[in-house]
């Protein structure tokens, strides 16, 4: 393999083994930092430390033991925050691009909201270093709105037109995206039944999303932003460049690119050894490697009640040739033509990024774009060339992207005087053709489905 490399010091943490706990560390020495000093950060120099055990949370809403590494997705992690800090209803950043924490009570006080941050430092690592947050009093503590959530997606099925659902901290109420007016009607007129407050709901009418399948030169060392295609020809974005724990990092290991799950031609079944070009498919293009791993499908309680077969992720590995030059921890950085004027230096890591944060994606159609992250940890119906699945906890912004954007690498841009960006947060997947929503599977998703096998510092 020729690799173009600079690895940042990281492995495994002594007396453990648990790759992600590296990845933790510097983080998790924030924990317990009270507000006084929220403002500082793990320096380059700082040494990995071994995280603090993980402390067990009884979840107010279903009486689960749950702890803040062991939680499935970011809504089950909010729901669990309100034990620590009652009347918590989400975080996230404002308009203004203040911090800003949701409370349903009067009575939040100053150990709640350090409890809050607590949790925020630990989900975005050092790439976020703030200061005391705005409160925003809210009607509905996220832990009730989590109970709504739950008893709609409990009650649902195929024939309700539902295409989309999930909690908005910034409005406050759970989102169901229907595709008619008809289904808008049925489902309102049941949510008494179901127990759920017409006050805590917010309906959008939308299409399911669809993988934006169809920079597109050959260019190596290969890097994330550029066209790739395989022998099913569904052309698609190259996403970020990583190691897998299992197989070594750094020197003459074997390196892999995140794509869409839904670029394969198999989408939802194993590897099937589908061969992956760049930037299109033989004769037209070289070839780069072979597809290495995907997320499972699950059916049944696990997806939402009537909404299976469904997905924790919208992606897949594909495994390179060790004759393919690769630049490790790089997405190209491009003009409004597209042309490659460098890179951004992505070899960092971020848990999750919040509604309201600025984001970066760089896809082989519609080039560099940047905007906000609106809605986070949202079910989203998701079709692409091999089915239709239900991808849970997908995150939304409002970037520009189009057919052949499906893979694309998503990151917090450079901040002046922040050591930790560009940052990692999550592989572009499709859009909602009828509100715009471009929809992303973020990077807690993806380390929980391959158990956080994926290295990319």
């Amino acid at each position: 393999m020729k690799h173009n490399q600079t690895i940042l010091a990281a492995g495994l943490l002594p007396g453990t083994s648990d790759p992600l706990a590296a990845r933790r560390a510097c983080p998790a020495r924030l924990l317990g930092i009270l507000m006084a000093v929220f403002a500082t950060a793990c320096s380059p120099g700082d040494q990995p430390v071994a995280p603090p055990s993980s402390t067990p949370v009884r979840s107010a809403v279903s009486g689960a033991t749950l702890t803040a590494v062991a939680h499935r997705n970011f809504r089950e992690q909010l729901a669990a925050l309100d034990s620590a800090a009652p009347g918590f209803a989400g975080v996230f950043f404002d308009d203004a691009g203040q911090l800003t924490v949701a409370v349903a009570t009067d009575g939040f006080d100053a150990a709640s909201v350090a409890r809050v941050m607590e949790w925020v430092h630990e989900y975005s690592g050092p790439t976020r270093v703030v200061t005391r947050p705005n409160l925003r009093r809210v009607a509905h503590r996220y832990v009730e709105l989590y109970g709504a959530y739950q008893s709609i997606r409990d009650h649902l099925w195929s024939g309700d037109n539902v295409v989309a659902l999930g909690i908005e901290e910034t409005s406050n109420k759970v989102v169901v995206g229907v595709r008619t007016a008809t289904a808008r009607a049925s489902i309102a007129a049941k949510l008494p039944d179901w127990g759920v407050s017409a006050d805590m709901v917010r309906f959008e009418q939308r299409d399911a999303a669809l993988g934006e399948t169809t920079l597109n030169q050959t260019f190596r060392p290969a890097r994330g932003g550029l066209m790739i295609n395989n022998q099913d020809n569904n052309p698609c974005t190259l996403g970020f460049n990583v190691y897998n724990w299992n197989t070594g990092i750094g020197g003459s290991s074997p390196l892999y690119f995140f794509t869409a799950g839904h670029c394969s031609g198999t989408w939802g079944q194993p590897p099937a050894q589908t061969i992956y070009y760049q930037p299109g498919n033989s004769p037209t293009g070289s070839r780069v490697g072979v597809e290495y791993a995907t997320v499972p499908v699950h059916s049944g309680g696990y997806c939402p009640s009537g909404h299976s077969p469904c997905m924790d992720a919208d992606v897949l590995v594909v495994q390179y040739d060790d004759t393919v030059s690769v630049h490790y921890g790089a997405v190209a950085n491009v003009d409004a033509s597209k042309n490659i004027t460098g890179y951004f230096n992505v070899q960092g890591t971020t848990t999750g990024a919040f509604v309201g944060q600025v984001v970066t994606m760089v896809g082989q159609v519609s080039g560099k774009s940047t905007a906000t992250v609106r809605q986070t940890c949202m079910d989203q119906l998701v079709s692409g060339p091999a089915g239709a699945y239900w991808i849970l906890c997908q995150d939304s912004a409002d970037y520009s992207s189009t057919g052949g954007d499906s893979g694309s690498p998503v990151f917090i841009p450079y901040t002046p005087g922040n050591p930790y960006t560009p940052a990692i947060v999550g592989i572009h997947s499709s859009v909602s053709t009828s509100t715009g929503h471009k929809w992303y599977t973020p990077i807690s998703q993806i380390d929980f489905v391959f158990g956080g096998a994926y290295y990319y510092w």
